[in-house]
């Protein structure tokens, strides 16, 4: 063989081991996602039979378990196979992690630069008919959509799957009441995710009706259409006493919390003019609120 033959030779056998090992070495990028998803079930199978629920997760994790089992189709309480957690933390990372390929430089021609051109209203590309601009008056009032399935994962920060009103914040507690009391359950009950989501829909619903009918919501606290007089009377014909005066049990949902404070004399009974004063205070110190 002579030596321009042996050279080509060697050259031939080092650019197939250069490109067998690039090969190989996507196939080992491609794998380390599913390497470390299978080491972290081994970690927290603490049992070792193959499955993982709740109470094997530290509470660091507990969110990242809740998330994988909606996308699974898992219920809060269920629990996740080792090839369920790999394929479902593969598929988070993926959707979570920014594409960092890059082509190689080295094969990249360079292109002559050519004047910067001015953007026109429609994509060259675009198929369809430009949309118009959004005014600023637009984007400021348009309401956010409610989601429900949000809220409740909000409300359940113990990651129970259940909330109760003893479990959520003071300031979202009467919107709980409401949702107990469309689902039929009682004050002191709790909502699963499905209950919270159908019960906060329904009601989402019924609003969205009474807008459209027109309807108007009763004044709150505070504003200038609020009338104290008009509140007193019609709050105190929920009495079933002969006295007129109303015990903790028929003052309306949003005046327990506030009946030890409109008793003044606290003698477990509210009358007239104790209603009254705690109104009035209640009215001057929201509308002071709103005037700050």
């Amino acid at each position: 063989m002579s030596r321009q033959s042996s050279v080509v030779f060697v050259f031939a056998l080092t650019a197939a081991a250069l490109g067998m090992s690039g090969i190989a070495l996507r196939a080992a990028e491609t794998n380390v996602a599913t390497d470390d998803s299978a080491a972290l079930f081994d970690k927290l199978d603490a049992n070792h039979d193959g499955r993982l629920s709740e109470s094997e997760i530290p509470d660091e994790k507990k969110r990242l378990f809740a998330r994988l089992l909606r996308l699974a189709g898992k219920k809060p309480s269920g629990e996740l196979t080792r090839e369920e957690f790999v394929s479902q933390l593969k598929a988070t990372n993926a959707a979570e992690s920014p594409k960092t390929d890059s082509p190689d430089k080295s094969k990249t021609v360079d292109k002559p630069k050519t004047a910067d051109k001015p953007k026109s209203a429609v994509d060259s590309k675009a198929t369809g008919s430009p949309k118009p601009p959004v005014s600023p008056v637009t984007a400021q009032t348009e309401k956010p959509a409610i989601d429900p399935e949000r809220i409740f994962d909000r409300l359940d920060a113990k990651h129970t799957g259940k909330v109760s009103v003893e479990d959520v914040p003071e300031d979202r507690r009467e919107m709980l009441k409401k949702v107990l009391k469309e689902a039929g359950k009682s004050q002191n009950g709790s909502l699963d995710r499905e209950e919270f989501v159908k019960a906060m829909k329904a009601l989402l619903a019924k609003r969205a009706k009474a807008e459209t009918a027109g309807a108007t919501p009763a004044p709150k606290f505070g504003s200038g259409e609020f009338d104290v007089d008009q509140a007193v009377k019609r709050i105190m014909t929920l009495s079933k006493r002969s006295d007129g005066k109303l015990t903790i049990a028929e003052v309306p949902e949003r005046l327990k919390d506030r009946f030890d404070k409109i008793d003044a004399n606290h003698d477990g009974l509210v009358d007239e003019p104790e209603l009254r004063h705690w109104l009035i205070l209640a009215k001057a110190k929201l509308q002071a609120a709103n005037n700050k």
